[in-house]
């Protein structure tokens, strides 16, 4: 595609006001990325179950969400595995045992296996509760969800482009809850890994590029360079004569793609 001539990233939308900045927490959990093969796309999931879902490092995540969580504060929890999904919400609502009762639950797991998922998707956003969703590769792209204001990174990732999907849940801005931050609850060294900082860090610009080496059968090889094509409004806005989104690389009109972008961010 040749080099940008229209760019509208994360930082600029921070700075005029459109998107939510954030706040990072790291919680050092042993989790041992060196010993997780890559597939040539990211971590091979039989990997991620093995060495990430482990019931004490589970019960961690929640004990040190509730230590610093604001209360009634929204939260997605990305989780490696539906299993892995299915036991932190178990957690999370053993340890918030006065917000369960009939038809209502604190955490509920959101995936493409849920009954109901749209249901659940709009109580979530819409509802009191629940105060969690504990999802695997659904919440990150393409769900508007305003009040959230904690992502919980329980799944370790090599791909810059997910990582990005990750973080950009929780830059919608909400006035309705007093919504002045998000904060990134880190729990498996992702933010790290690709050099994130928070955006009153000086030098802070936005972008992530993962830092360290890829481990593969074949041995390690140097991170591949990824680049996002005009998603949605959190990403990387690429023009030349035609926009080219979506997963099938459909061709948009540029000035057709720069009204419709500027009336999403307004």
């Amino acid at each position: 595609f040749g080099e940008p001539i229209y760019k509208y990233d994360i930082k600029q939308g921070i700075k005029d006001g459109h998107l939510a900045t954030y706040r990072i927490r790291r919680i050092e959990t042993n989790v041992d990325r060196d010993g997780l093969q890559y597939d040539g796309v990211d971590y091979k999931p039989s990997d991620l179950e093995r060495k990430v879902n482990v019931p004490d490092r589970n019960k961690k995540i929640i004990e040190e969400y509730k230590k610093h969580a604001k209360p009634g504060q929204k939260a997605i929890v990305f989780a490696v595995s539906i299993k892995h999904a299915n036991q932190i919400c178990e957690f999370f609502n053993e340890k918030y045992p006065e917000f369960n009762n009939k038809g209502q639950k604190f955490a509920q797991v959101i995936t493409s296996q849920s009954e109901n998922v749209d249901e659940l998707m709009q109580k979530f956003k819409n509802e009191t509760f629940p105060k969690i969703a504990c999802t695997v590769d659904m919440l990150t792209t393409g769900f508007d969800a305003p009040k959230v204001e904690a992502l919980l990174m329980a799944r370790p990732t090599k791909s810059s482009m997910l990582y990005e999907q990750m973080r950009g849940r929780g830059t919608r801005l909400c006035p309705e809850v007093g919504k002045e931050y998000f904060t990134i609850f880190d729990y498996v060294g992702n933010t790290e890994a690709f050099g994130d900082q928070e955006p009153d860090a000086v030098g802070y610009t936005g972008d992530v590029q993962f830092m360290g080496k890829e481990k593969t059968d074949e041995g390690e090889k140097k991170p591949k360079q990824e680049m996002i094509i005009a998603e949605d409004v959190l990403t990387t806005v690429i023009r030349h004569e035609y926009v080219e989104v979506g997963p099938n690389g459909d061709k948009i009109p540029v000035q057709d793609y720069c009204v419709e972008f500027e009336d999403r961010v307004r």
